[in-house]
């Protein structure tokens, strides 16, 4: 314990001054923004075991579901994350302890495993400081990727890979080494996906190697099995939400990633070996700026830093030493052996090394760009999709590596004599890990997020103080994940501030995940601004917040699908026209954020109308449709929610209310027949055949996009519109994507009941009626 205490000071006083947790309050944000946001849902929605399947504060009027994206992979971080908010009452303090409490876990794991492999205690806690200040954990905070900063699994995945590796070592260490095997396999398959997928790939290819080595198929037994259950543990902690998945029907929409994603977030060689952008010494930083601008990864953090490469360089050096040797798969000696010679200490520090080396082959080999992760993807597990960030497991071998080098020096009799000798050279080595993996930039400005933070503040302070508890608010832009998570110069996951900063008495229209129940705004927020609005005050929203930051976009948003695709501002325009001033307005910067109550709306709809008639369209807006494609082969390859088809496809309607599982909210909802309406591009006079509900429809296309719209029975819950047609290769479609033939777009689904009521009636008899 003595050792861990020394660690731990010391990752706390680098931690001290690299974070510096105190300005501006403990409840100050470290990380905010982006993923920061999104994970502030998960623990809004999980329990003390991290189960987290949805909230009902946000995805109003639904509520928001996490079962088409389980995030059962992350239970262990999630089980802490709400451990620590039951304990400090507030989300943002026990957001920022846990991202200190990353730092201290990564080196406590990392500290274990050196010292698994005998390392000495020096080495291995300033090993250990090193890699927990890694450039990768710096940038997954950033990025908000509060999870994926505590990489504690890192170390333990190496040490399951080596120890399924020897053929001896579980029979030696007896009932304690497998107990501990299974807790490892545990903590691998509970703490993020990404790294059990790594684990599983250094174990299974190390397992291979040695078994080949030593010529006994018997010795990959154990590997395959420690491999199968770490994706058995992963496979146990989605489960729930698999099967309600199954149940409800697969959202393909947000369950499947492309598979060119494996290569725009692949690992670059080259952005790995070279200094961050970021680098405190000007000239590496320079060097590292120019070789990101042509990086094969989008996102960063890749680079191991200087102290890993040498550990990688001793392995590459070591390997072509002793690769003819039969070093790989020997087992280690036993402790009496070692006490009696150091060649016995010799030889399993070479073991060692060759492993090493295997695991940073295999590793480098499936991670980089157009490798074996396109395969993996390509068989279907898109989900892994940042290969890039592997690139920690090999900055933790090549640190490893370092390490076995300064055992070997330090434990020398010749620097033994020397007693502060070796203390001095740890501290150095910590001193050069702070001057080229750190920079004052690795981390947003404190400032900065603190003032993002109370912009949102102050936003949800007014919204509560003028809104009864669990009103509904509206926020446009409507934005779906994973579908087209930004608009303009928002921010990741920006709707989602006035939710987290608020006191969680409202209910919120945004959702880190939309599908399901959600799948209605995507079409309601297409409608022109005079149907749009009244619809949503019909829908029973008591108030509309238009973030104004989605209008800078550098072009003109006078016209084109982009503002009709988000709204933000011309239903500000309108809402002004009809309605006044905002109830409520706060600056930002250049933009604003500026909200309107639709009660007064409201009660001039029920005073025109009557209540029945107003919920009688307001159940119609509301209804709980989404739309899924099939034979899709992009879903970002165009902007503004277009879609690229093949030659056969089909459009699919999912009514949540017939069949579906979002509970006694969605079987409110609206039922019978729906108008579809959407767009086609394809070559001018070529021909779609559409059927729907056993009727065959012919299309001709024009020069522009030809207008279609359908009438859908729908009398159960998937209703589907195949598409089929004998247009050629859309021209200047990159030929990774297929043989594209269509372009479908503006897909809008409306009730027919509503439809013939907006347009025969209108929402508002004037400009002004409206406004009571």
């Amino acid at each position: 314990m003595r050792d861990y205490g020394a660690l731990s000071a010391v990752v706390a006083a680098v931690v001290a001054v690299m974070v510096r947790p105190w300005v501006g309050g403990w409840s100050s944000p470290i990380t905010y923004g982006n993923d920061t946001l999104s994970h502030l849902a998960m623990l809004d929605s999980a329990g003390i075991t991290g189960t987290a399947r949805g909230t009902e504060l946000l995805g109003a009027p639904y509520g928001q579901s996490w079962i088409d994206f389980p995030l059962g992979p992350d239970r262990l971080h999630l089980s802490m994350f709400r451990i620590l908010k039951l304990f400090t009452g507030e989300a943002f303090l026990a957001l920022n302890l846990y991202v200190l409490l990353g730092f201290f876990l990564v080196a406590w794991a990392s500290f274990a495993v050196l010292r698994a492999v005998r390392i000495s205690p020096l080495v291995a806690g300033a090993v250990s400081v090193v890699f927990t200040i890694a450039p990768y954990h710096f940038a997954r905070i950033a990025d908000g990727h509060v999870f994926l900063a505590a990489y504690f699994s890192v170390p333990i995945g190496v040490l399951l890979a080596l120890w399924a590796s020897d053929g001896t070592i579980h029979r030696r260490m007896g009932r304690a080494h497998w107990v501990a095997t299974v807790v490892c396999v545990v903590i691998l398959g509970s703490s993020s996906a990404y790294y059990a997928a790594f684990s599983m790939v250094l174990v299974a290819s190390l397992g291979l190697v040695v078994a080949v080595r030593r010529a006994s198929w018997r010795m990959l037994a154990v590997p395959l099995v420690l491999s199968a259950a770490i994706g058995g543990v992963v496979a146990a902690n989605t489960a729930g939400d698999v099967l309600a998945n199954r149940a409800a029907g697969t959202n393909n929409e947000v369950s499947i990633r492309p598979v060119r994603d494996s290569q725009s977030f692949g690992l670059s060689l080259s952005q790995m070996v070279l200094p961050d952008p970021g680098h405190r010494i000007s000239g590496l930083g320079d060097l590292g700026r120019e070789t990101a601008q042509v990086r094969g990864t989008n996102e960063s953090g890749s680079a191991v830093g200087l102290l890993a490469l040498l550990g990688l360089l001793a392995i590459a050096v070591s390997c072509i030493r002793f690769a003819g040797g039969n070093m790989v798969g020997n087992t280690v000696p036993d402790a009496a052996a070692d006490a009696a010679a150091d060649d016995g200490r010799d030889l399993e520090r070479r073991s060692l090394m060759l492993r090493l080396g295997v695991m940073v082959l295999a590793a480098t080999l499936v991670a980089t760009v157009a490798s074996v992760s396109l395969l993996v993807a390509v068989l279907g597990f898109g989900q892994i999709r940042v290969w890039s960030r592997m690139s920690i497991v090999i900055c933790y071998l090549g640190l490893m590596g370092l390490a076995v080098v300064l055992d070997r020096v330090v434990t020398s009799p010749r620097v033994r004599q020397f007693q502060l000798g070796p203390v001095l050279v740890m501290l150095a080595l910590v001193v050069v890990a702070v001057i080229d993996q750190t920079a004052p930039g690795s981390l947003p400005d404190r400032g900065d997020l603190r003032a993002e933070q109370l912009i949102d503040r102050e936003v949800a302070t007014q919204l509560q103080s003028a809104l009864p508890e669990s009103a509904q608010v509206f926020e446009l832009p409507q934005v779906d994940f994973l579908f087209d998570t930004q608009r303009g110069f928002m921010p990741l996951y920006g709707l989602l501030g006035p939710w987290a900063s608020g006191d969680g008495t409202l209910l919120y229209s945004a959702a880190p995940m939309q599908g399901r129940g959600g799948d209605w705004q995507r079409s309601w927020a297409q409608q022109p601004p005079e149907i749009m609005i009244p619809g949503l005050a019909a829908a029973g929203f008591d108030a509309v917040y238009l973030d104004r930051r989605a209008d800078e976009t550098g072009v003109d948003l006078s016209a084109g699908p982009r503002v009709q695709r988000s709204g933000t501002l011309a239903a500000s325009e309108w809402l002004r026209q009809t309605l006044g001033d905002p109830s409520g307005i706060v600056a930002d910067g250049g933009s604003q954020r500026e909200w309107f109550d639709l009660r007064p709306l409201r009660a001039t709809m029920v005073e025109q109308w009557g209540d029945a008639e107003v919920q009688r369209v307001g159940a119609a807006v509301r209804r709980p449709i989404g739309v899924v494609y099939s034979g899709a082969v992009d879903r970002f390859a165009v902007a503004d929610g277009a879609r690229l088809l093949l030659a056969d496809s089909s459009i699919t309607l999912r009514d949540e209310a017939l069949g579906g599982t979002e509970g006694d909210a969605a079987s409110t909802a609206a039922t019978g027949p729906v108008v579809v309406r959407f767009t086609l591009v394809g070559q001018a006079g070529s021909t779609v055949d559409i059927r729907v509900d056993g009727r065959t429809e012919r299309v001709v296309l024009g020069a522009g996009a030809t207008a279609v719209e359908l009438d859908l029975a729908m009398h159960r819950r998937d209703s589907v519109i195949e598409l089929r047609t004998d247009a050629p290769r859309l021209a200047g479609v990159g030929m990774h994507l297929g043989p594209v033939r269509l372009q479908v777009s503006r897909v809008q689904v409306v009730d027919a009941e509503l439809d013939e009521f907006v347009l025969a009636e209108g929402f508002c008899d004037g400009e002004s009626s409206c406004a009571g």
